[in-house]
């Protein structure tokens, strides 16, 4: 039994309750909230003996279930833990599954942004002094076809080994002061396929008229082809003049060692 409130002193102690304070309610832990006990402890007053004191003093009570519970859910974790050590050290699948989790986490928070590149030979309808070749390979010469409406031109280049493609940047149009003499892309489709022929993924993208490289995002993992089709184009000074891109350009992460460019 505790003090009376209007008590100046302890009941059993004699000591002044002047500066005494009501002790604060605990709160109740989760295992109790959910297993039963729900009563939250409160603090012993001044003079008042725990009920959980036997009368030689003693705590009594033994092992607790809120105990037992917590415990036993240390021991799981550690137990998962060094499971997944161990896995990740003796088992090659567990090891390439893991690794593989890890970098698709990373490369969805932090995309890879180095340039990977096109290799071996790029085909698609191109003049003779501007071939497909000249949109993939990094120099100053374009590509350049004849467009016409219902038969679009299509180009197409190889990763060798395959790579996961992130981003790409279009450089649109003839180099230095021929960019109004040739007709510009205006729309283009973008797909990029696997080893088997299987188109991953297939993406639009409307192009500004303009001789700045424009910033895509793609998002192609494993690819080892990228075709590349003009559905619509910005006019040039004269009519039916051919469509030019002076360089797409692609940056991501490629298997292996890096690729010599395409020639």
């Amino acid at each position: 039994m505790g003090n009376d409130p209007a008590r100046k002193f302890c009941r059993r102690c004699g000591q002044s309750l002047a500066t005494a304070t009501l002790a604060a309610t605990d709160r109740v832990p989760w295992y109790r909230r959910i297993f039963g006990g729900g009563k939250p402890r409160t603090k012993v007053a001044a003079g008042e003996r725990p009920k959980s004191m036997r009368t030689d003093g003693k705590t009594g009570g033994g092992i607790k279930v809120g105990r037992l519970l917590s415990a036993g859910i240390q021991v799981v974790l550690i137990a998962g833990i060094i499971g997944i050590v161990a896995g990740y050290a003796l088992v090659p699948n567990w090891q390439k599954a893991v690794n593989g989790f890890i970098g698709s986490v990373k490369e969805m928070i932090s995309p890879s942004a180095d340039q990977v590149y096109t290799s071996g030979p790029t085909s698609g309808l191109g003049s003779k002094e501007h071939p497909a070749r000249f949109a993939f390979d990094r120099t100053l010469g374009f590509w350049a076809a004849p467009f016409a409406d219902g038969s679009p031109p299509t180009i197409q280049g190889s990763f060798t080994p395959p790579a996961s493609v992130a981003k790409i940047l279009v450089t649109s149009g003839a180099a230095g002061d021929q960019y109004k003499a040739f007709a510009r892309p205006r729309d283009v489709t973008l797909e990029f396929l696997d080893a088997a022929g299987t188109v991953i993924v297939s993406k639009s993208y409307e192009l500004k008229d303009q001789a700045e490289p424009q910033p895509f995002d793609v998002g192609a993992k494993g690819a080892t082809l990228v075709r590349l089709t003009v559905r619509s184009v910005f006019p040039a000074e004269k009519a039916n003049a051919p469509v030019a891109i002076s360089e797409v350009e692609f940056f991501g992460s490629q298997e292996g060692s890096s690729p010599t460019p395409a020639p």
